[in-house]
Formats: C-alpha cells, sequence, structure tokens
C-alpha cells in the first residue's frame, strides 16, 4: 500500500512539474514577439517662427530735375526706389507721409513753399498731373517694379481713371493730400516676399505754371518723407 501512495505521489509530482515547465514555456513564447521584435513611440519636434519685415533696399533721397524758372514754370521730375523683405504670409502695407502739413518747404528760412497737389475728387488721385493757372503743386505717384498687384488700389488706372482698373501706368495717378503730415497708403502686398525683395518706385512731380500767386521764390524746397511698412496681420 504504501508503495502505490509512493508511486502514485510521485507520478502526482511529475505531472505537476510538467504542468509548471508547459506554463512557464507558453508564457515565454507569449511574451517572446515584445522582446524580440520590440515597441514604437511618436513625438514631435516644433519650432516657432516669427515674422519679420525690413528695408531690403531703402528708400533714396531725390533731387528733383531739371530745375524750375520761377515766373514761366515747368514740370520737373524725381524717383525714390524702395525694395520691402517680409516672411509674413499675409504681406504687408506701406505708407508715405511728411513732415509738414505742406509738405514742399523752402530751405534756409525761406518763407515761400510750393502747395500740395489737389486731385479733383478727395482721395482719388488724378490720372494726369494738372496744375491750375498761376499756381504750384507737388505730388507723387505710385509704381510696383515686383508685382502690380502689390499697388494700392487708389494707384491703379483703367487707362483714363484713377482708383479703378488693375492698371499701373507710369506718370498717371498723381496724388497728394491737403495735410501731408497724414498717411497715405501707397502699397498693401498680400504675400511674402521673395528673398530679394519686392522693389516699387514712388515718382514725385513739381508743377510750376506762369506767374504762380503767391510767388514761388528763388532758392531751393524739400519736402521730408517717412515710408511705414508693417506687415498685415
Amino acid at each position: 500500500m504504501q508503495s502505490f501512495l509512493y508511486k502514485n505521489y510521485t507520478f502526482n509530482a511529475v505531472v505537476a512539474s510538467l504542468l509548471t515547465i508547459v506554463v512557464f514555456t507558453a508564457s515565454f513564447f507569449a511574451f517572446e514577439p515584445l522582446v524580440a521584435h520590440g515597441i514604437t513611440n511618436n513625438f514631435t519636434v516644433k519650432q516657432v517662427v516669427t515674422s519679420e519685415i525690413a528695408f531690403k533696399t531703402a528708400p533714396n533721397n531725390v533731387t528733383m530735375s531739371p530745375s524750375l524758372p520761377g515766373l514761366t514754370g515747368g514740370n520737373s521730375f524725381g524717383t525714390s526706389t524702395v525694395s520691402i523683405n517680409t516672411n509674413n504670409p499675409t504681406g504687408y502695407n506701406m505708407t508715405i507721409n511728411f513732415a509738414t502739413t505742406v509738405a514742399m518747404q523752402g530751405d534756409n528760412g525761406l518763407a515761400s513753399k510750393i502747395a500740395n497737389y489737389t486731385p479733383a475728387v478727395g482721395g482719388t488721385p488724378d490720372y494726369n498731373f494738372t496744375v491750375p493757372a498761376n499756381a504750384s503743386r507737388f505730388g507723387y505717384a505710385v509704381r510696383s517694379v515686383t508685382n502690380a498687384a502689390d499697388v494700392d488700389a487708389r494707384f491703379k488706372e483703367n487707362g483714363a481713371a484713377c482708383n479703378t482698373g488693375a492698371g499701373t501706368t507710369a506718370g498717371k495717378c498723381w496724388y497728394n493730400v491737403a495735410s501731408a503730415i497724414s498717411a497715405v497708403t501707397i502699397l498693401n502686398r498680400t504675400t511674402a516676399t521673395a528673398g530679394t525683395g519686392a522693389t516699387s518706385t514712388i515718382i514725385f512731380r513739381v508743377g510750376i505754371t506762369a506767374n504762380p500767386v503767391p510767388a514761388v521764390q528763388t532758392g531751393g524746397y524739400t519736402a521730408t518723407a517717412t515710408l511705414t511698412a508693417i506687415t498685415n496681420p
């Protein structure tokens, strides 16, 4: 009887051992693929880039040409070129204003001034530059060398009138405001510029008709302009 119990105990022990081995082996193979093939996870790396705007080419000083006789009059011209660079995806806008209400003042205490150009319709440039009899006027027009669409709508034309159409013909759409210290938008670009920048020109013009009243006295005249460019929201 004892021999039978011993043998039975031995048999049960062997069976238990075999079951333990089977369970261990099954567990190993169940988890082995995770060990053999590894695990993965994803993560991100972010960088913020801010918008910037800069003068690629600063506006140049202008000397009008030719000199004008004060009694018989005439027309003189000058151009300033400016280039803006920005990475802002909605572009930028640029304004111009002058240091004094009447932009072109006599130099060295000269009391005489050259009046601001007065468009026929307020807020809209004149297609042609027109000076009344016995008067003097100082005005400007705007063109884009890079992209005509950059020019503010008021300086665009349709071949006959300004503030309409998409043209930017040189020598058309002349403007100034009664108080030249007020900022006027001249460019409004809606996209970022290339690395070379977006280039535009401002064309200035002085017109004097015969025997102006008040007299335009002999001497030099200077208008101090400010261009301000800011990124669009």
